[in-house]
């Protein structure tokens, strides 16, 4: 600030100087002149005097500082004596203290800008004027709590936090693994284990470990406790019949386990033939006096009369053509008693029905083998 007067009155009134708060000194440069008979004569020139705030305080007391010049501006030895009575009027905006270099009550800052009234139990000031949060409290205004914390005065546990004091344990339920005890422990559900109840116990399955699956002999258990037959058990997931092919005689359905009993063989385990006149492992051969594709024809051979040819035939023994009589000759000697004739033809007659009756015998028994067929 460069101020002008005109007369040595002038400089006994008090100059007003706006100061930036901040400074604790300031500087000041004086010139005097001399301006009688009109013309203004450079009498002499201080400067760099130092005029000091910071050890005063605002609100109008005076201090004085004086300084000495010992040569004029002509450079002559005539001494000079200047004395300055300064003081603070008032300090800025939220500025007190000396040389109002400090800050009024809760405003902080280097230029006193930042406001901080402290709130018991909620938070204090820092240096800078940021709030500093009190115990667990958190938020700009350290209006809510820190995690872990709830509460009127964050005192209480947070869900699923524990034990209450601390609560410096994390332990949220899950609804098919565990429960939480108080002091924040893993409580496993049913038929669970593991440090965080993730696995099953034994011969249990499933999301919930609830599907019951203990092995045997004719299945194993799957992830989710399904029923796995092994080899040779059926029906899936029941696994209680067993069926093992048996070559020649039967295959295995592979859903159901029934036996399938190859052509031409019947039974509980197709071991028999469906024919009964057959035999042999492919039941491709007929029992004993049967013949024929299907073995439904009868002959037993009677080595006096008769064979058997290969499909059943009998030949008679003395190449005769008697094969309907078993290869028997009728009875041509009629030259006998009357009574020998009698009697000779009531036994031929009882030795034909006892062969019609043979033979019908037989048809019978062929007849049934052919409808069994």
């Amino acid at each position: 600030n460069i101020v002008y007067f005109s007369g040595v009155e002038k400089l006994k009134d008090a100059i007003p100087v706006d100061i930036h708060t901040g400074r604790s000194i300031i500087t000041i440069s004086f010139e005097a002149w001399d301006e009688d008979n009109g013309n203004d004569d450079h009498e002499r020139t201080m400067s760099g005097l130092v005029v000091p705030f910071s050890g005063i305080g605002s609100g109008g007391t005076w201090s004085w500082k004086s300084f000495v010049s010992n040569t004029n501006a002509e450079g002559d030895d005539k001494q000079a004596n200047l004395k300055i009575k300064y003081r603070i009027l008032s300090c800025d905006s939220h500025f007190a203290g000396l040389g109002c270099n400090s800050c009024v009550a809760n405003y902080y800052g280097t230029e006193c800008g930042k406001y901080c009234k402290p709130v018991s139990d909620y938070y204090t000031c820092g240096p800078s004027g940021e709030k500093i949060c009190e115990g667990r409290r958190s938020g700009d205004d350290c209006d809510t709590c820190i995690t872990r914390f709830t509460g009127e005065s964050c005192q209480l546990c947070s869900d699923n936090y524990y034990p209450e004091g601390t609560c410096d344990v994390h332990c949220p339920p899950d609804s098919v693994k565990y429960t939480c005890t108080n002091q924040g422990s893993k409580e496993c559900l049913a038929n669970r284990t593991g440090s965080d109840c993730e696995d099953c116990i034994a011969n249990h399955y499933g999301e919930d470990c609830s599907t019951l699956c203990q092995e045997t002999a004719s299945y194993t258990c799957g992830g989710s406790g399904e029923m796995i037959c092994r080899d040779h058990f059926y029906p899936p997931q029941i696994c209680d019949k067993h069926c093992e092919t048996v070559p020649d005689n039967y295959t295995c359905n592979q859903t159901t386990g029934d036996k399938k009993c190859a052509e031409g063989k019947t039974g509980e385990d197709c071991d028999e033939c469906q024919n009964r006149n057959k035999e042999g492992v492919n039941c491709d051969s007929c029992i004993k006096n049967y013949y024929g594709e299907y073995c439904t024809r009868y002959c037993e051979p009677d080595n006096e009369h008769y064979n058997c040819s290969d499909n059943g035939t009998k030949i008679c023994v003395d190449n005769t053509t008697f094969a309907e009589h078993d290869c028997r000759r009728p009875n041509q000697n009629l030259d006998i008693p009357l009574i020998g004739a009698a009697g000779g033809g009531l036994g031929l007659f009882l030795i034909l029905l006892l062969s019609c009756i043979i033979l019908k015998v037989r048809k019978d028994r062929n007849k049934n083998v052919a409808e069994e067929i």
